[in-house]
């Protein structure tokens, strides 16, 4: 009896936690024209701009928001940046990188750790507006 509890309880277990899993797709933007995929942690969605406005953008967007540019590389095809809070219980560490598609849009990825989908969504609007989109 008390070894049939513990298997369905470690079932229950399992099943939670793989569910965390799954990619959970939402509209972004002021118009909800784009999709924003978050799974495991990072966040991403295909966007109709190139790379350097895209990383202007959430450059811009980070240092408004109070983050420290801990680095910032990008060429014409690809970049990313690492950037800190203002200060260590005010936020957690965000990374972006972008790169070009083959039909010259650009897909962008946002992280944190620990992992927090509402702050890179929040993140993610405010890029995309600042993109007019």
């Amino acid at each position: 009896m008390k070894l049939s509890r513990f298997v369905v309880c470690a079932g229950s277990i399992v099943v939670v936690a793989l569910s965390g899993c799954e990619a959970t797709p939402k509209q972004q933007g002021s118009q909800s024209q784009l999709t924003a995929t978050y799974k495991m942690g990072a966040l991403s969605a295909v966007v109709p701009a190139k790379v350097p406005a895209v990383m202007a953008a959430a450059e811009q967007t980070l240092r408004d928001r109070g983050y420290a540019i801990e680095s910032s590389a990008s060429t014409t095809e690809q970049g990313g940046i690492i950037a800190r809070p203002p200060a260590y219980n005010l936020g957690k560490i965000m990374k972006i990188d972008v790169a070009s598609t083959a039909t010259d849009e650009t897909t962008i990825t946002l992280s944190t750790n620990p992992w927090d989908e509402t702050l890179l969504r929040i993140t993610l609007d405010r890029i995309l507006a600042r993109l007019g989109m």
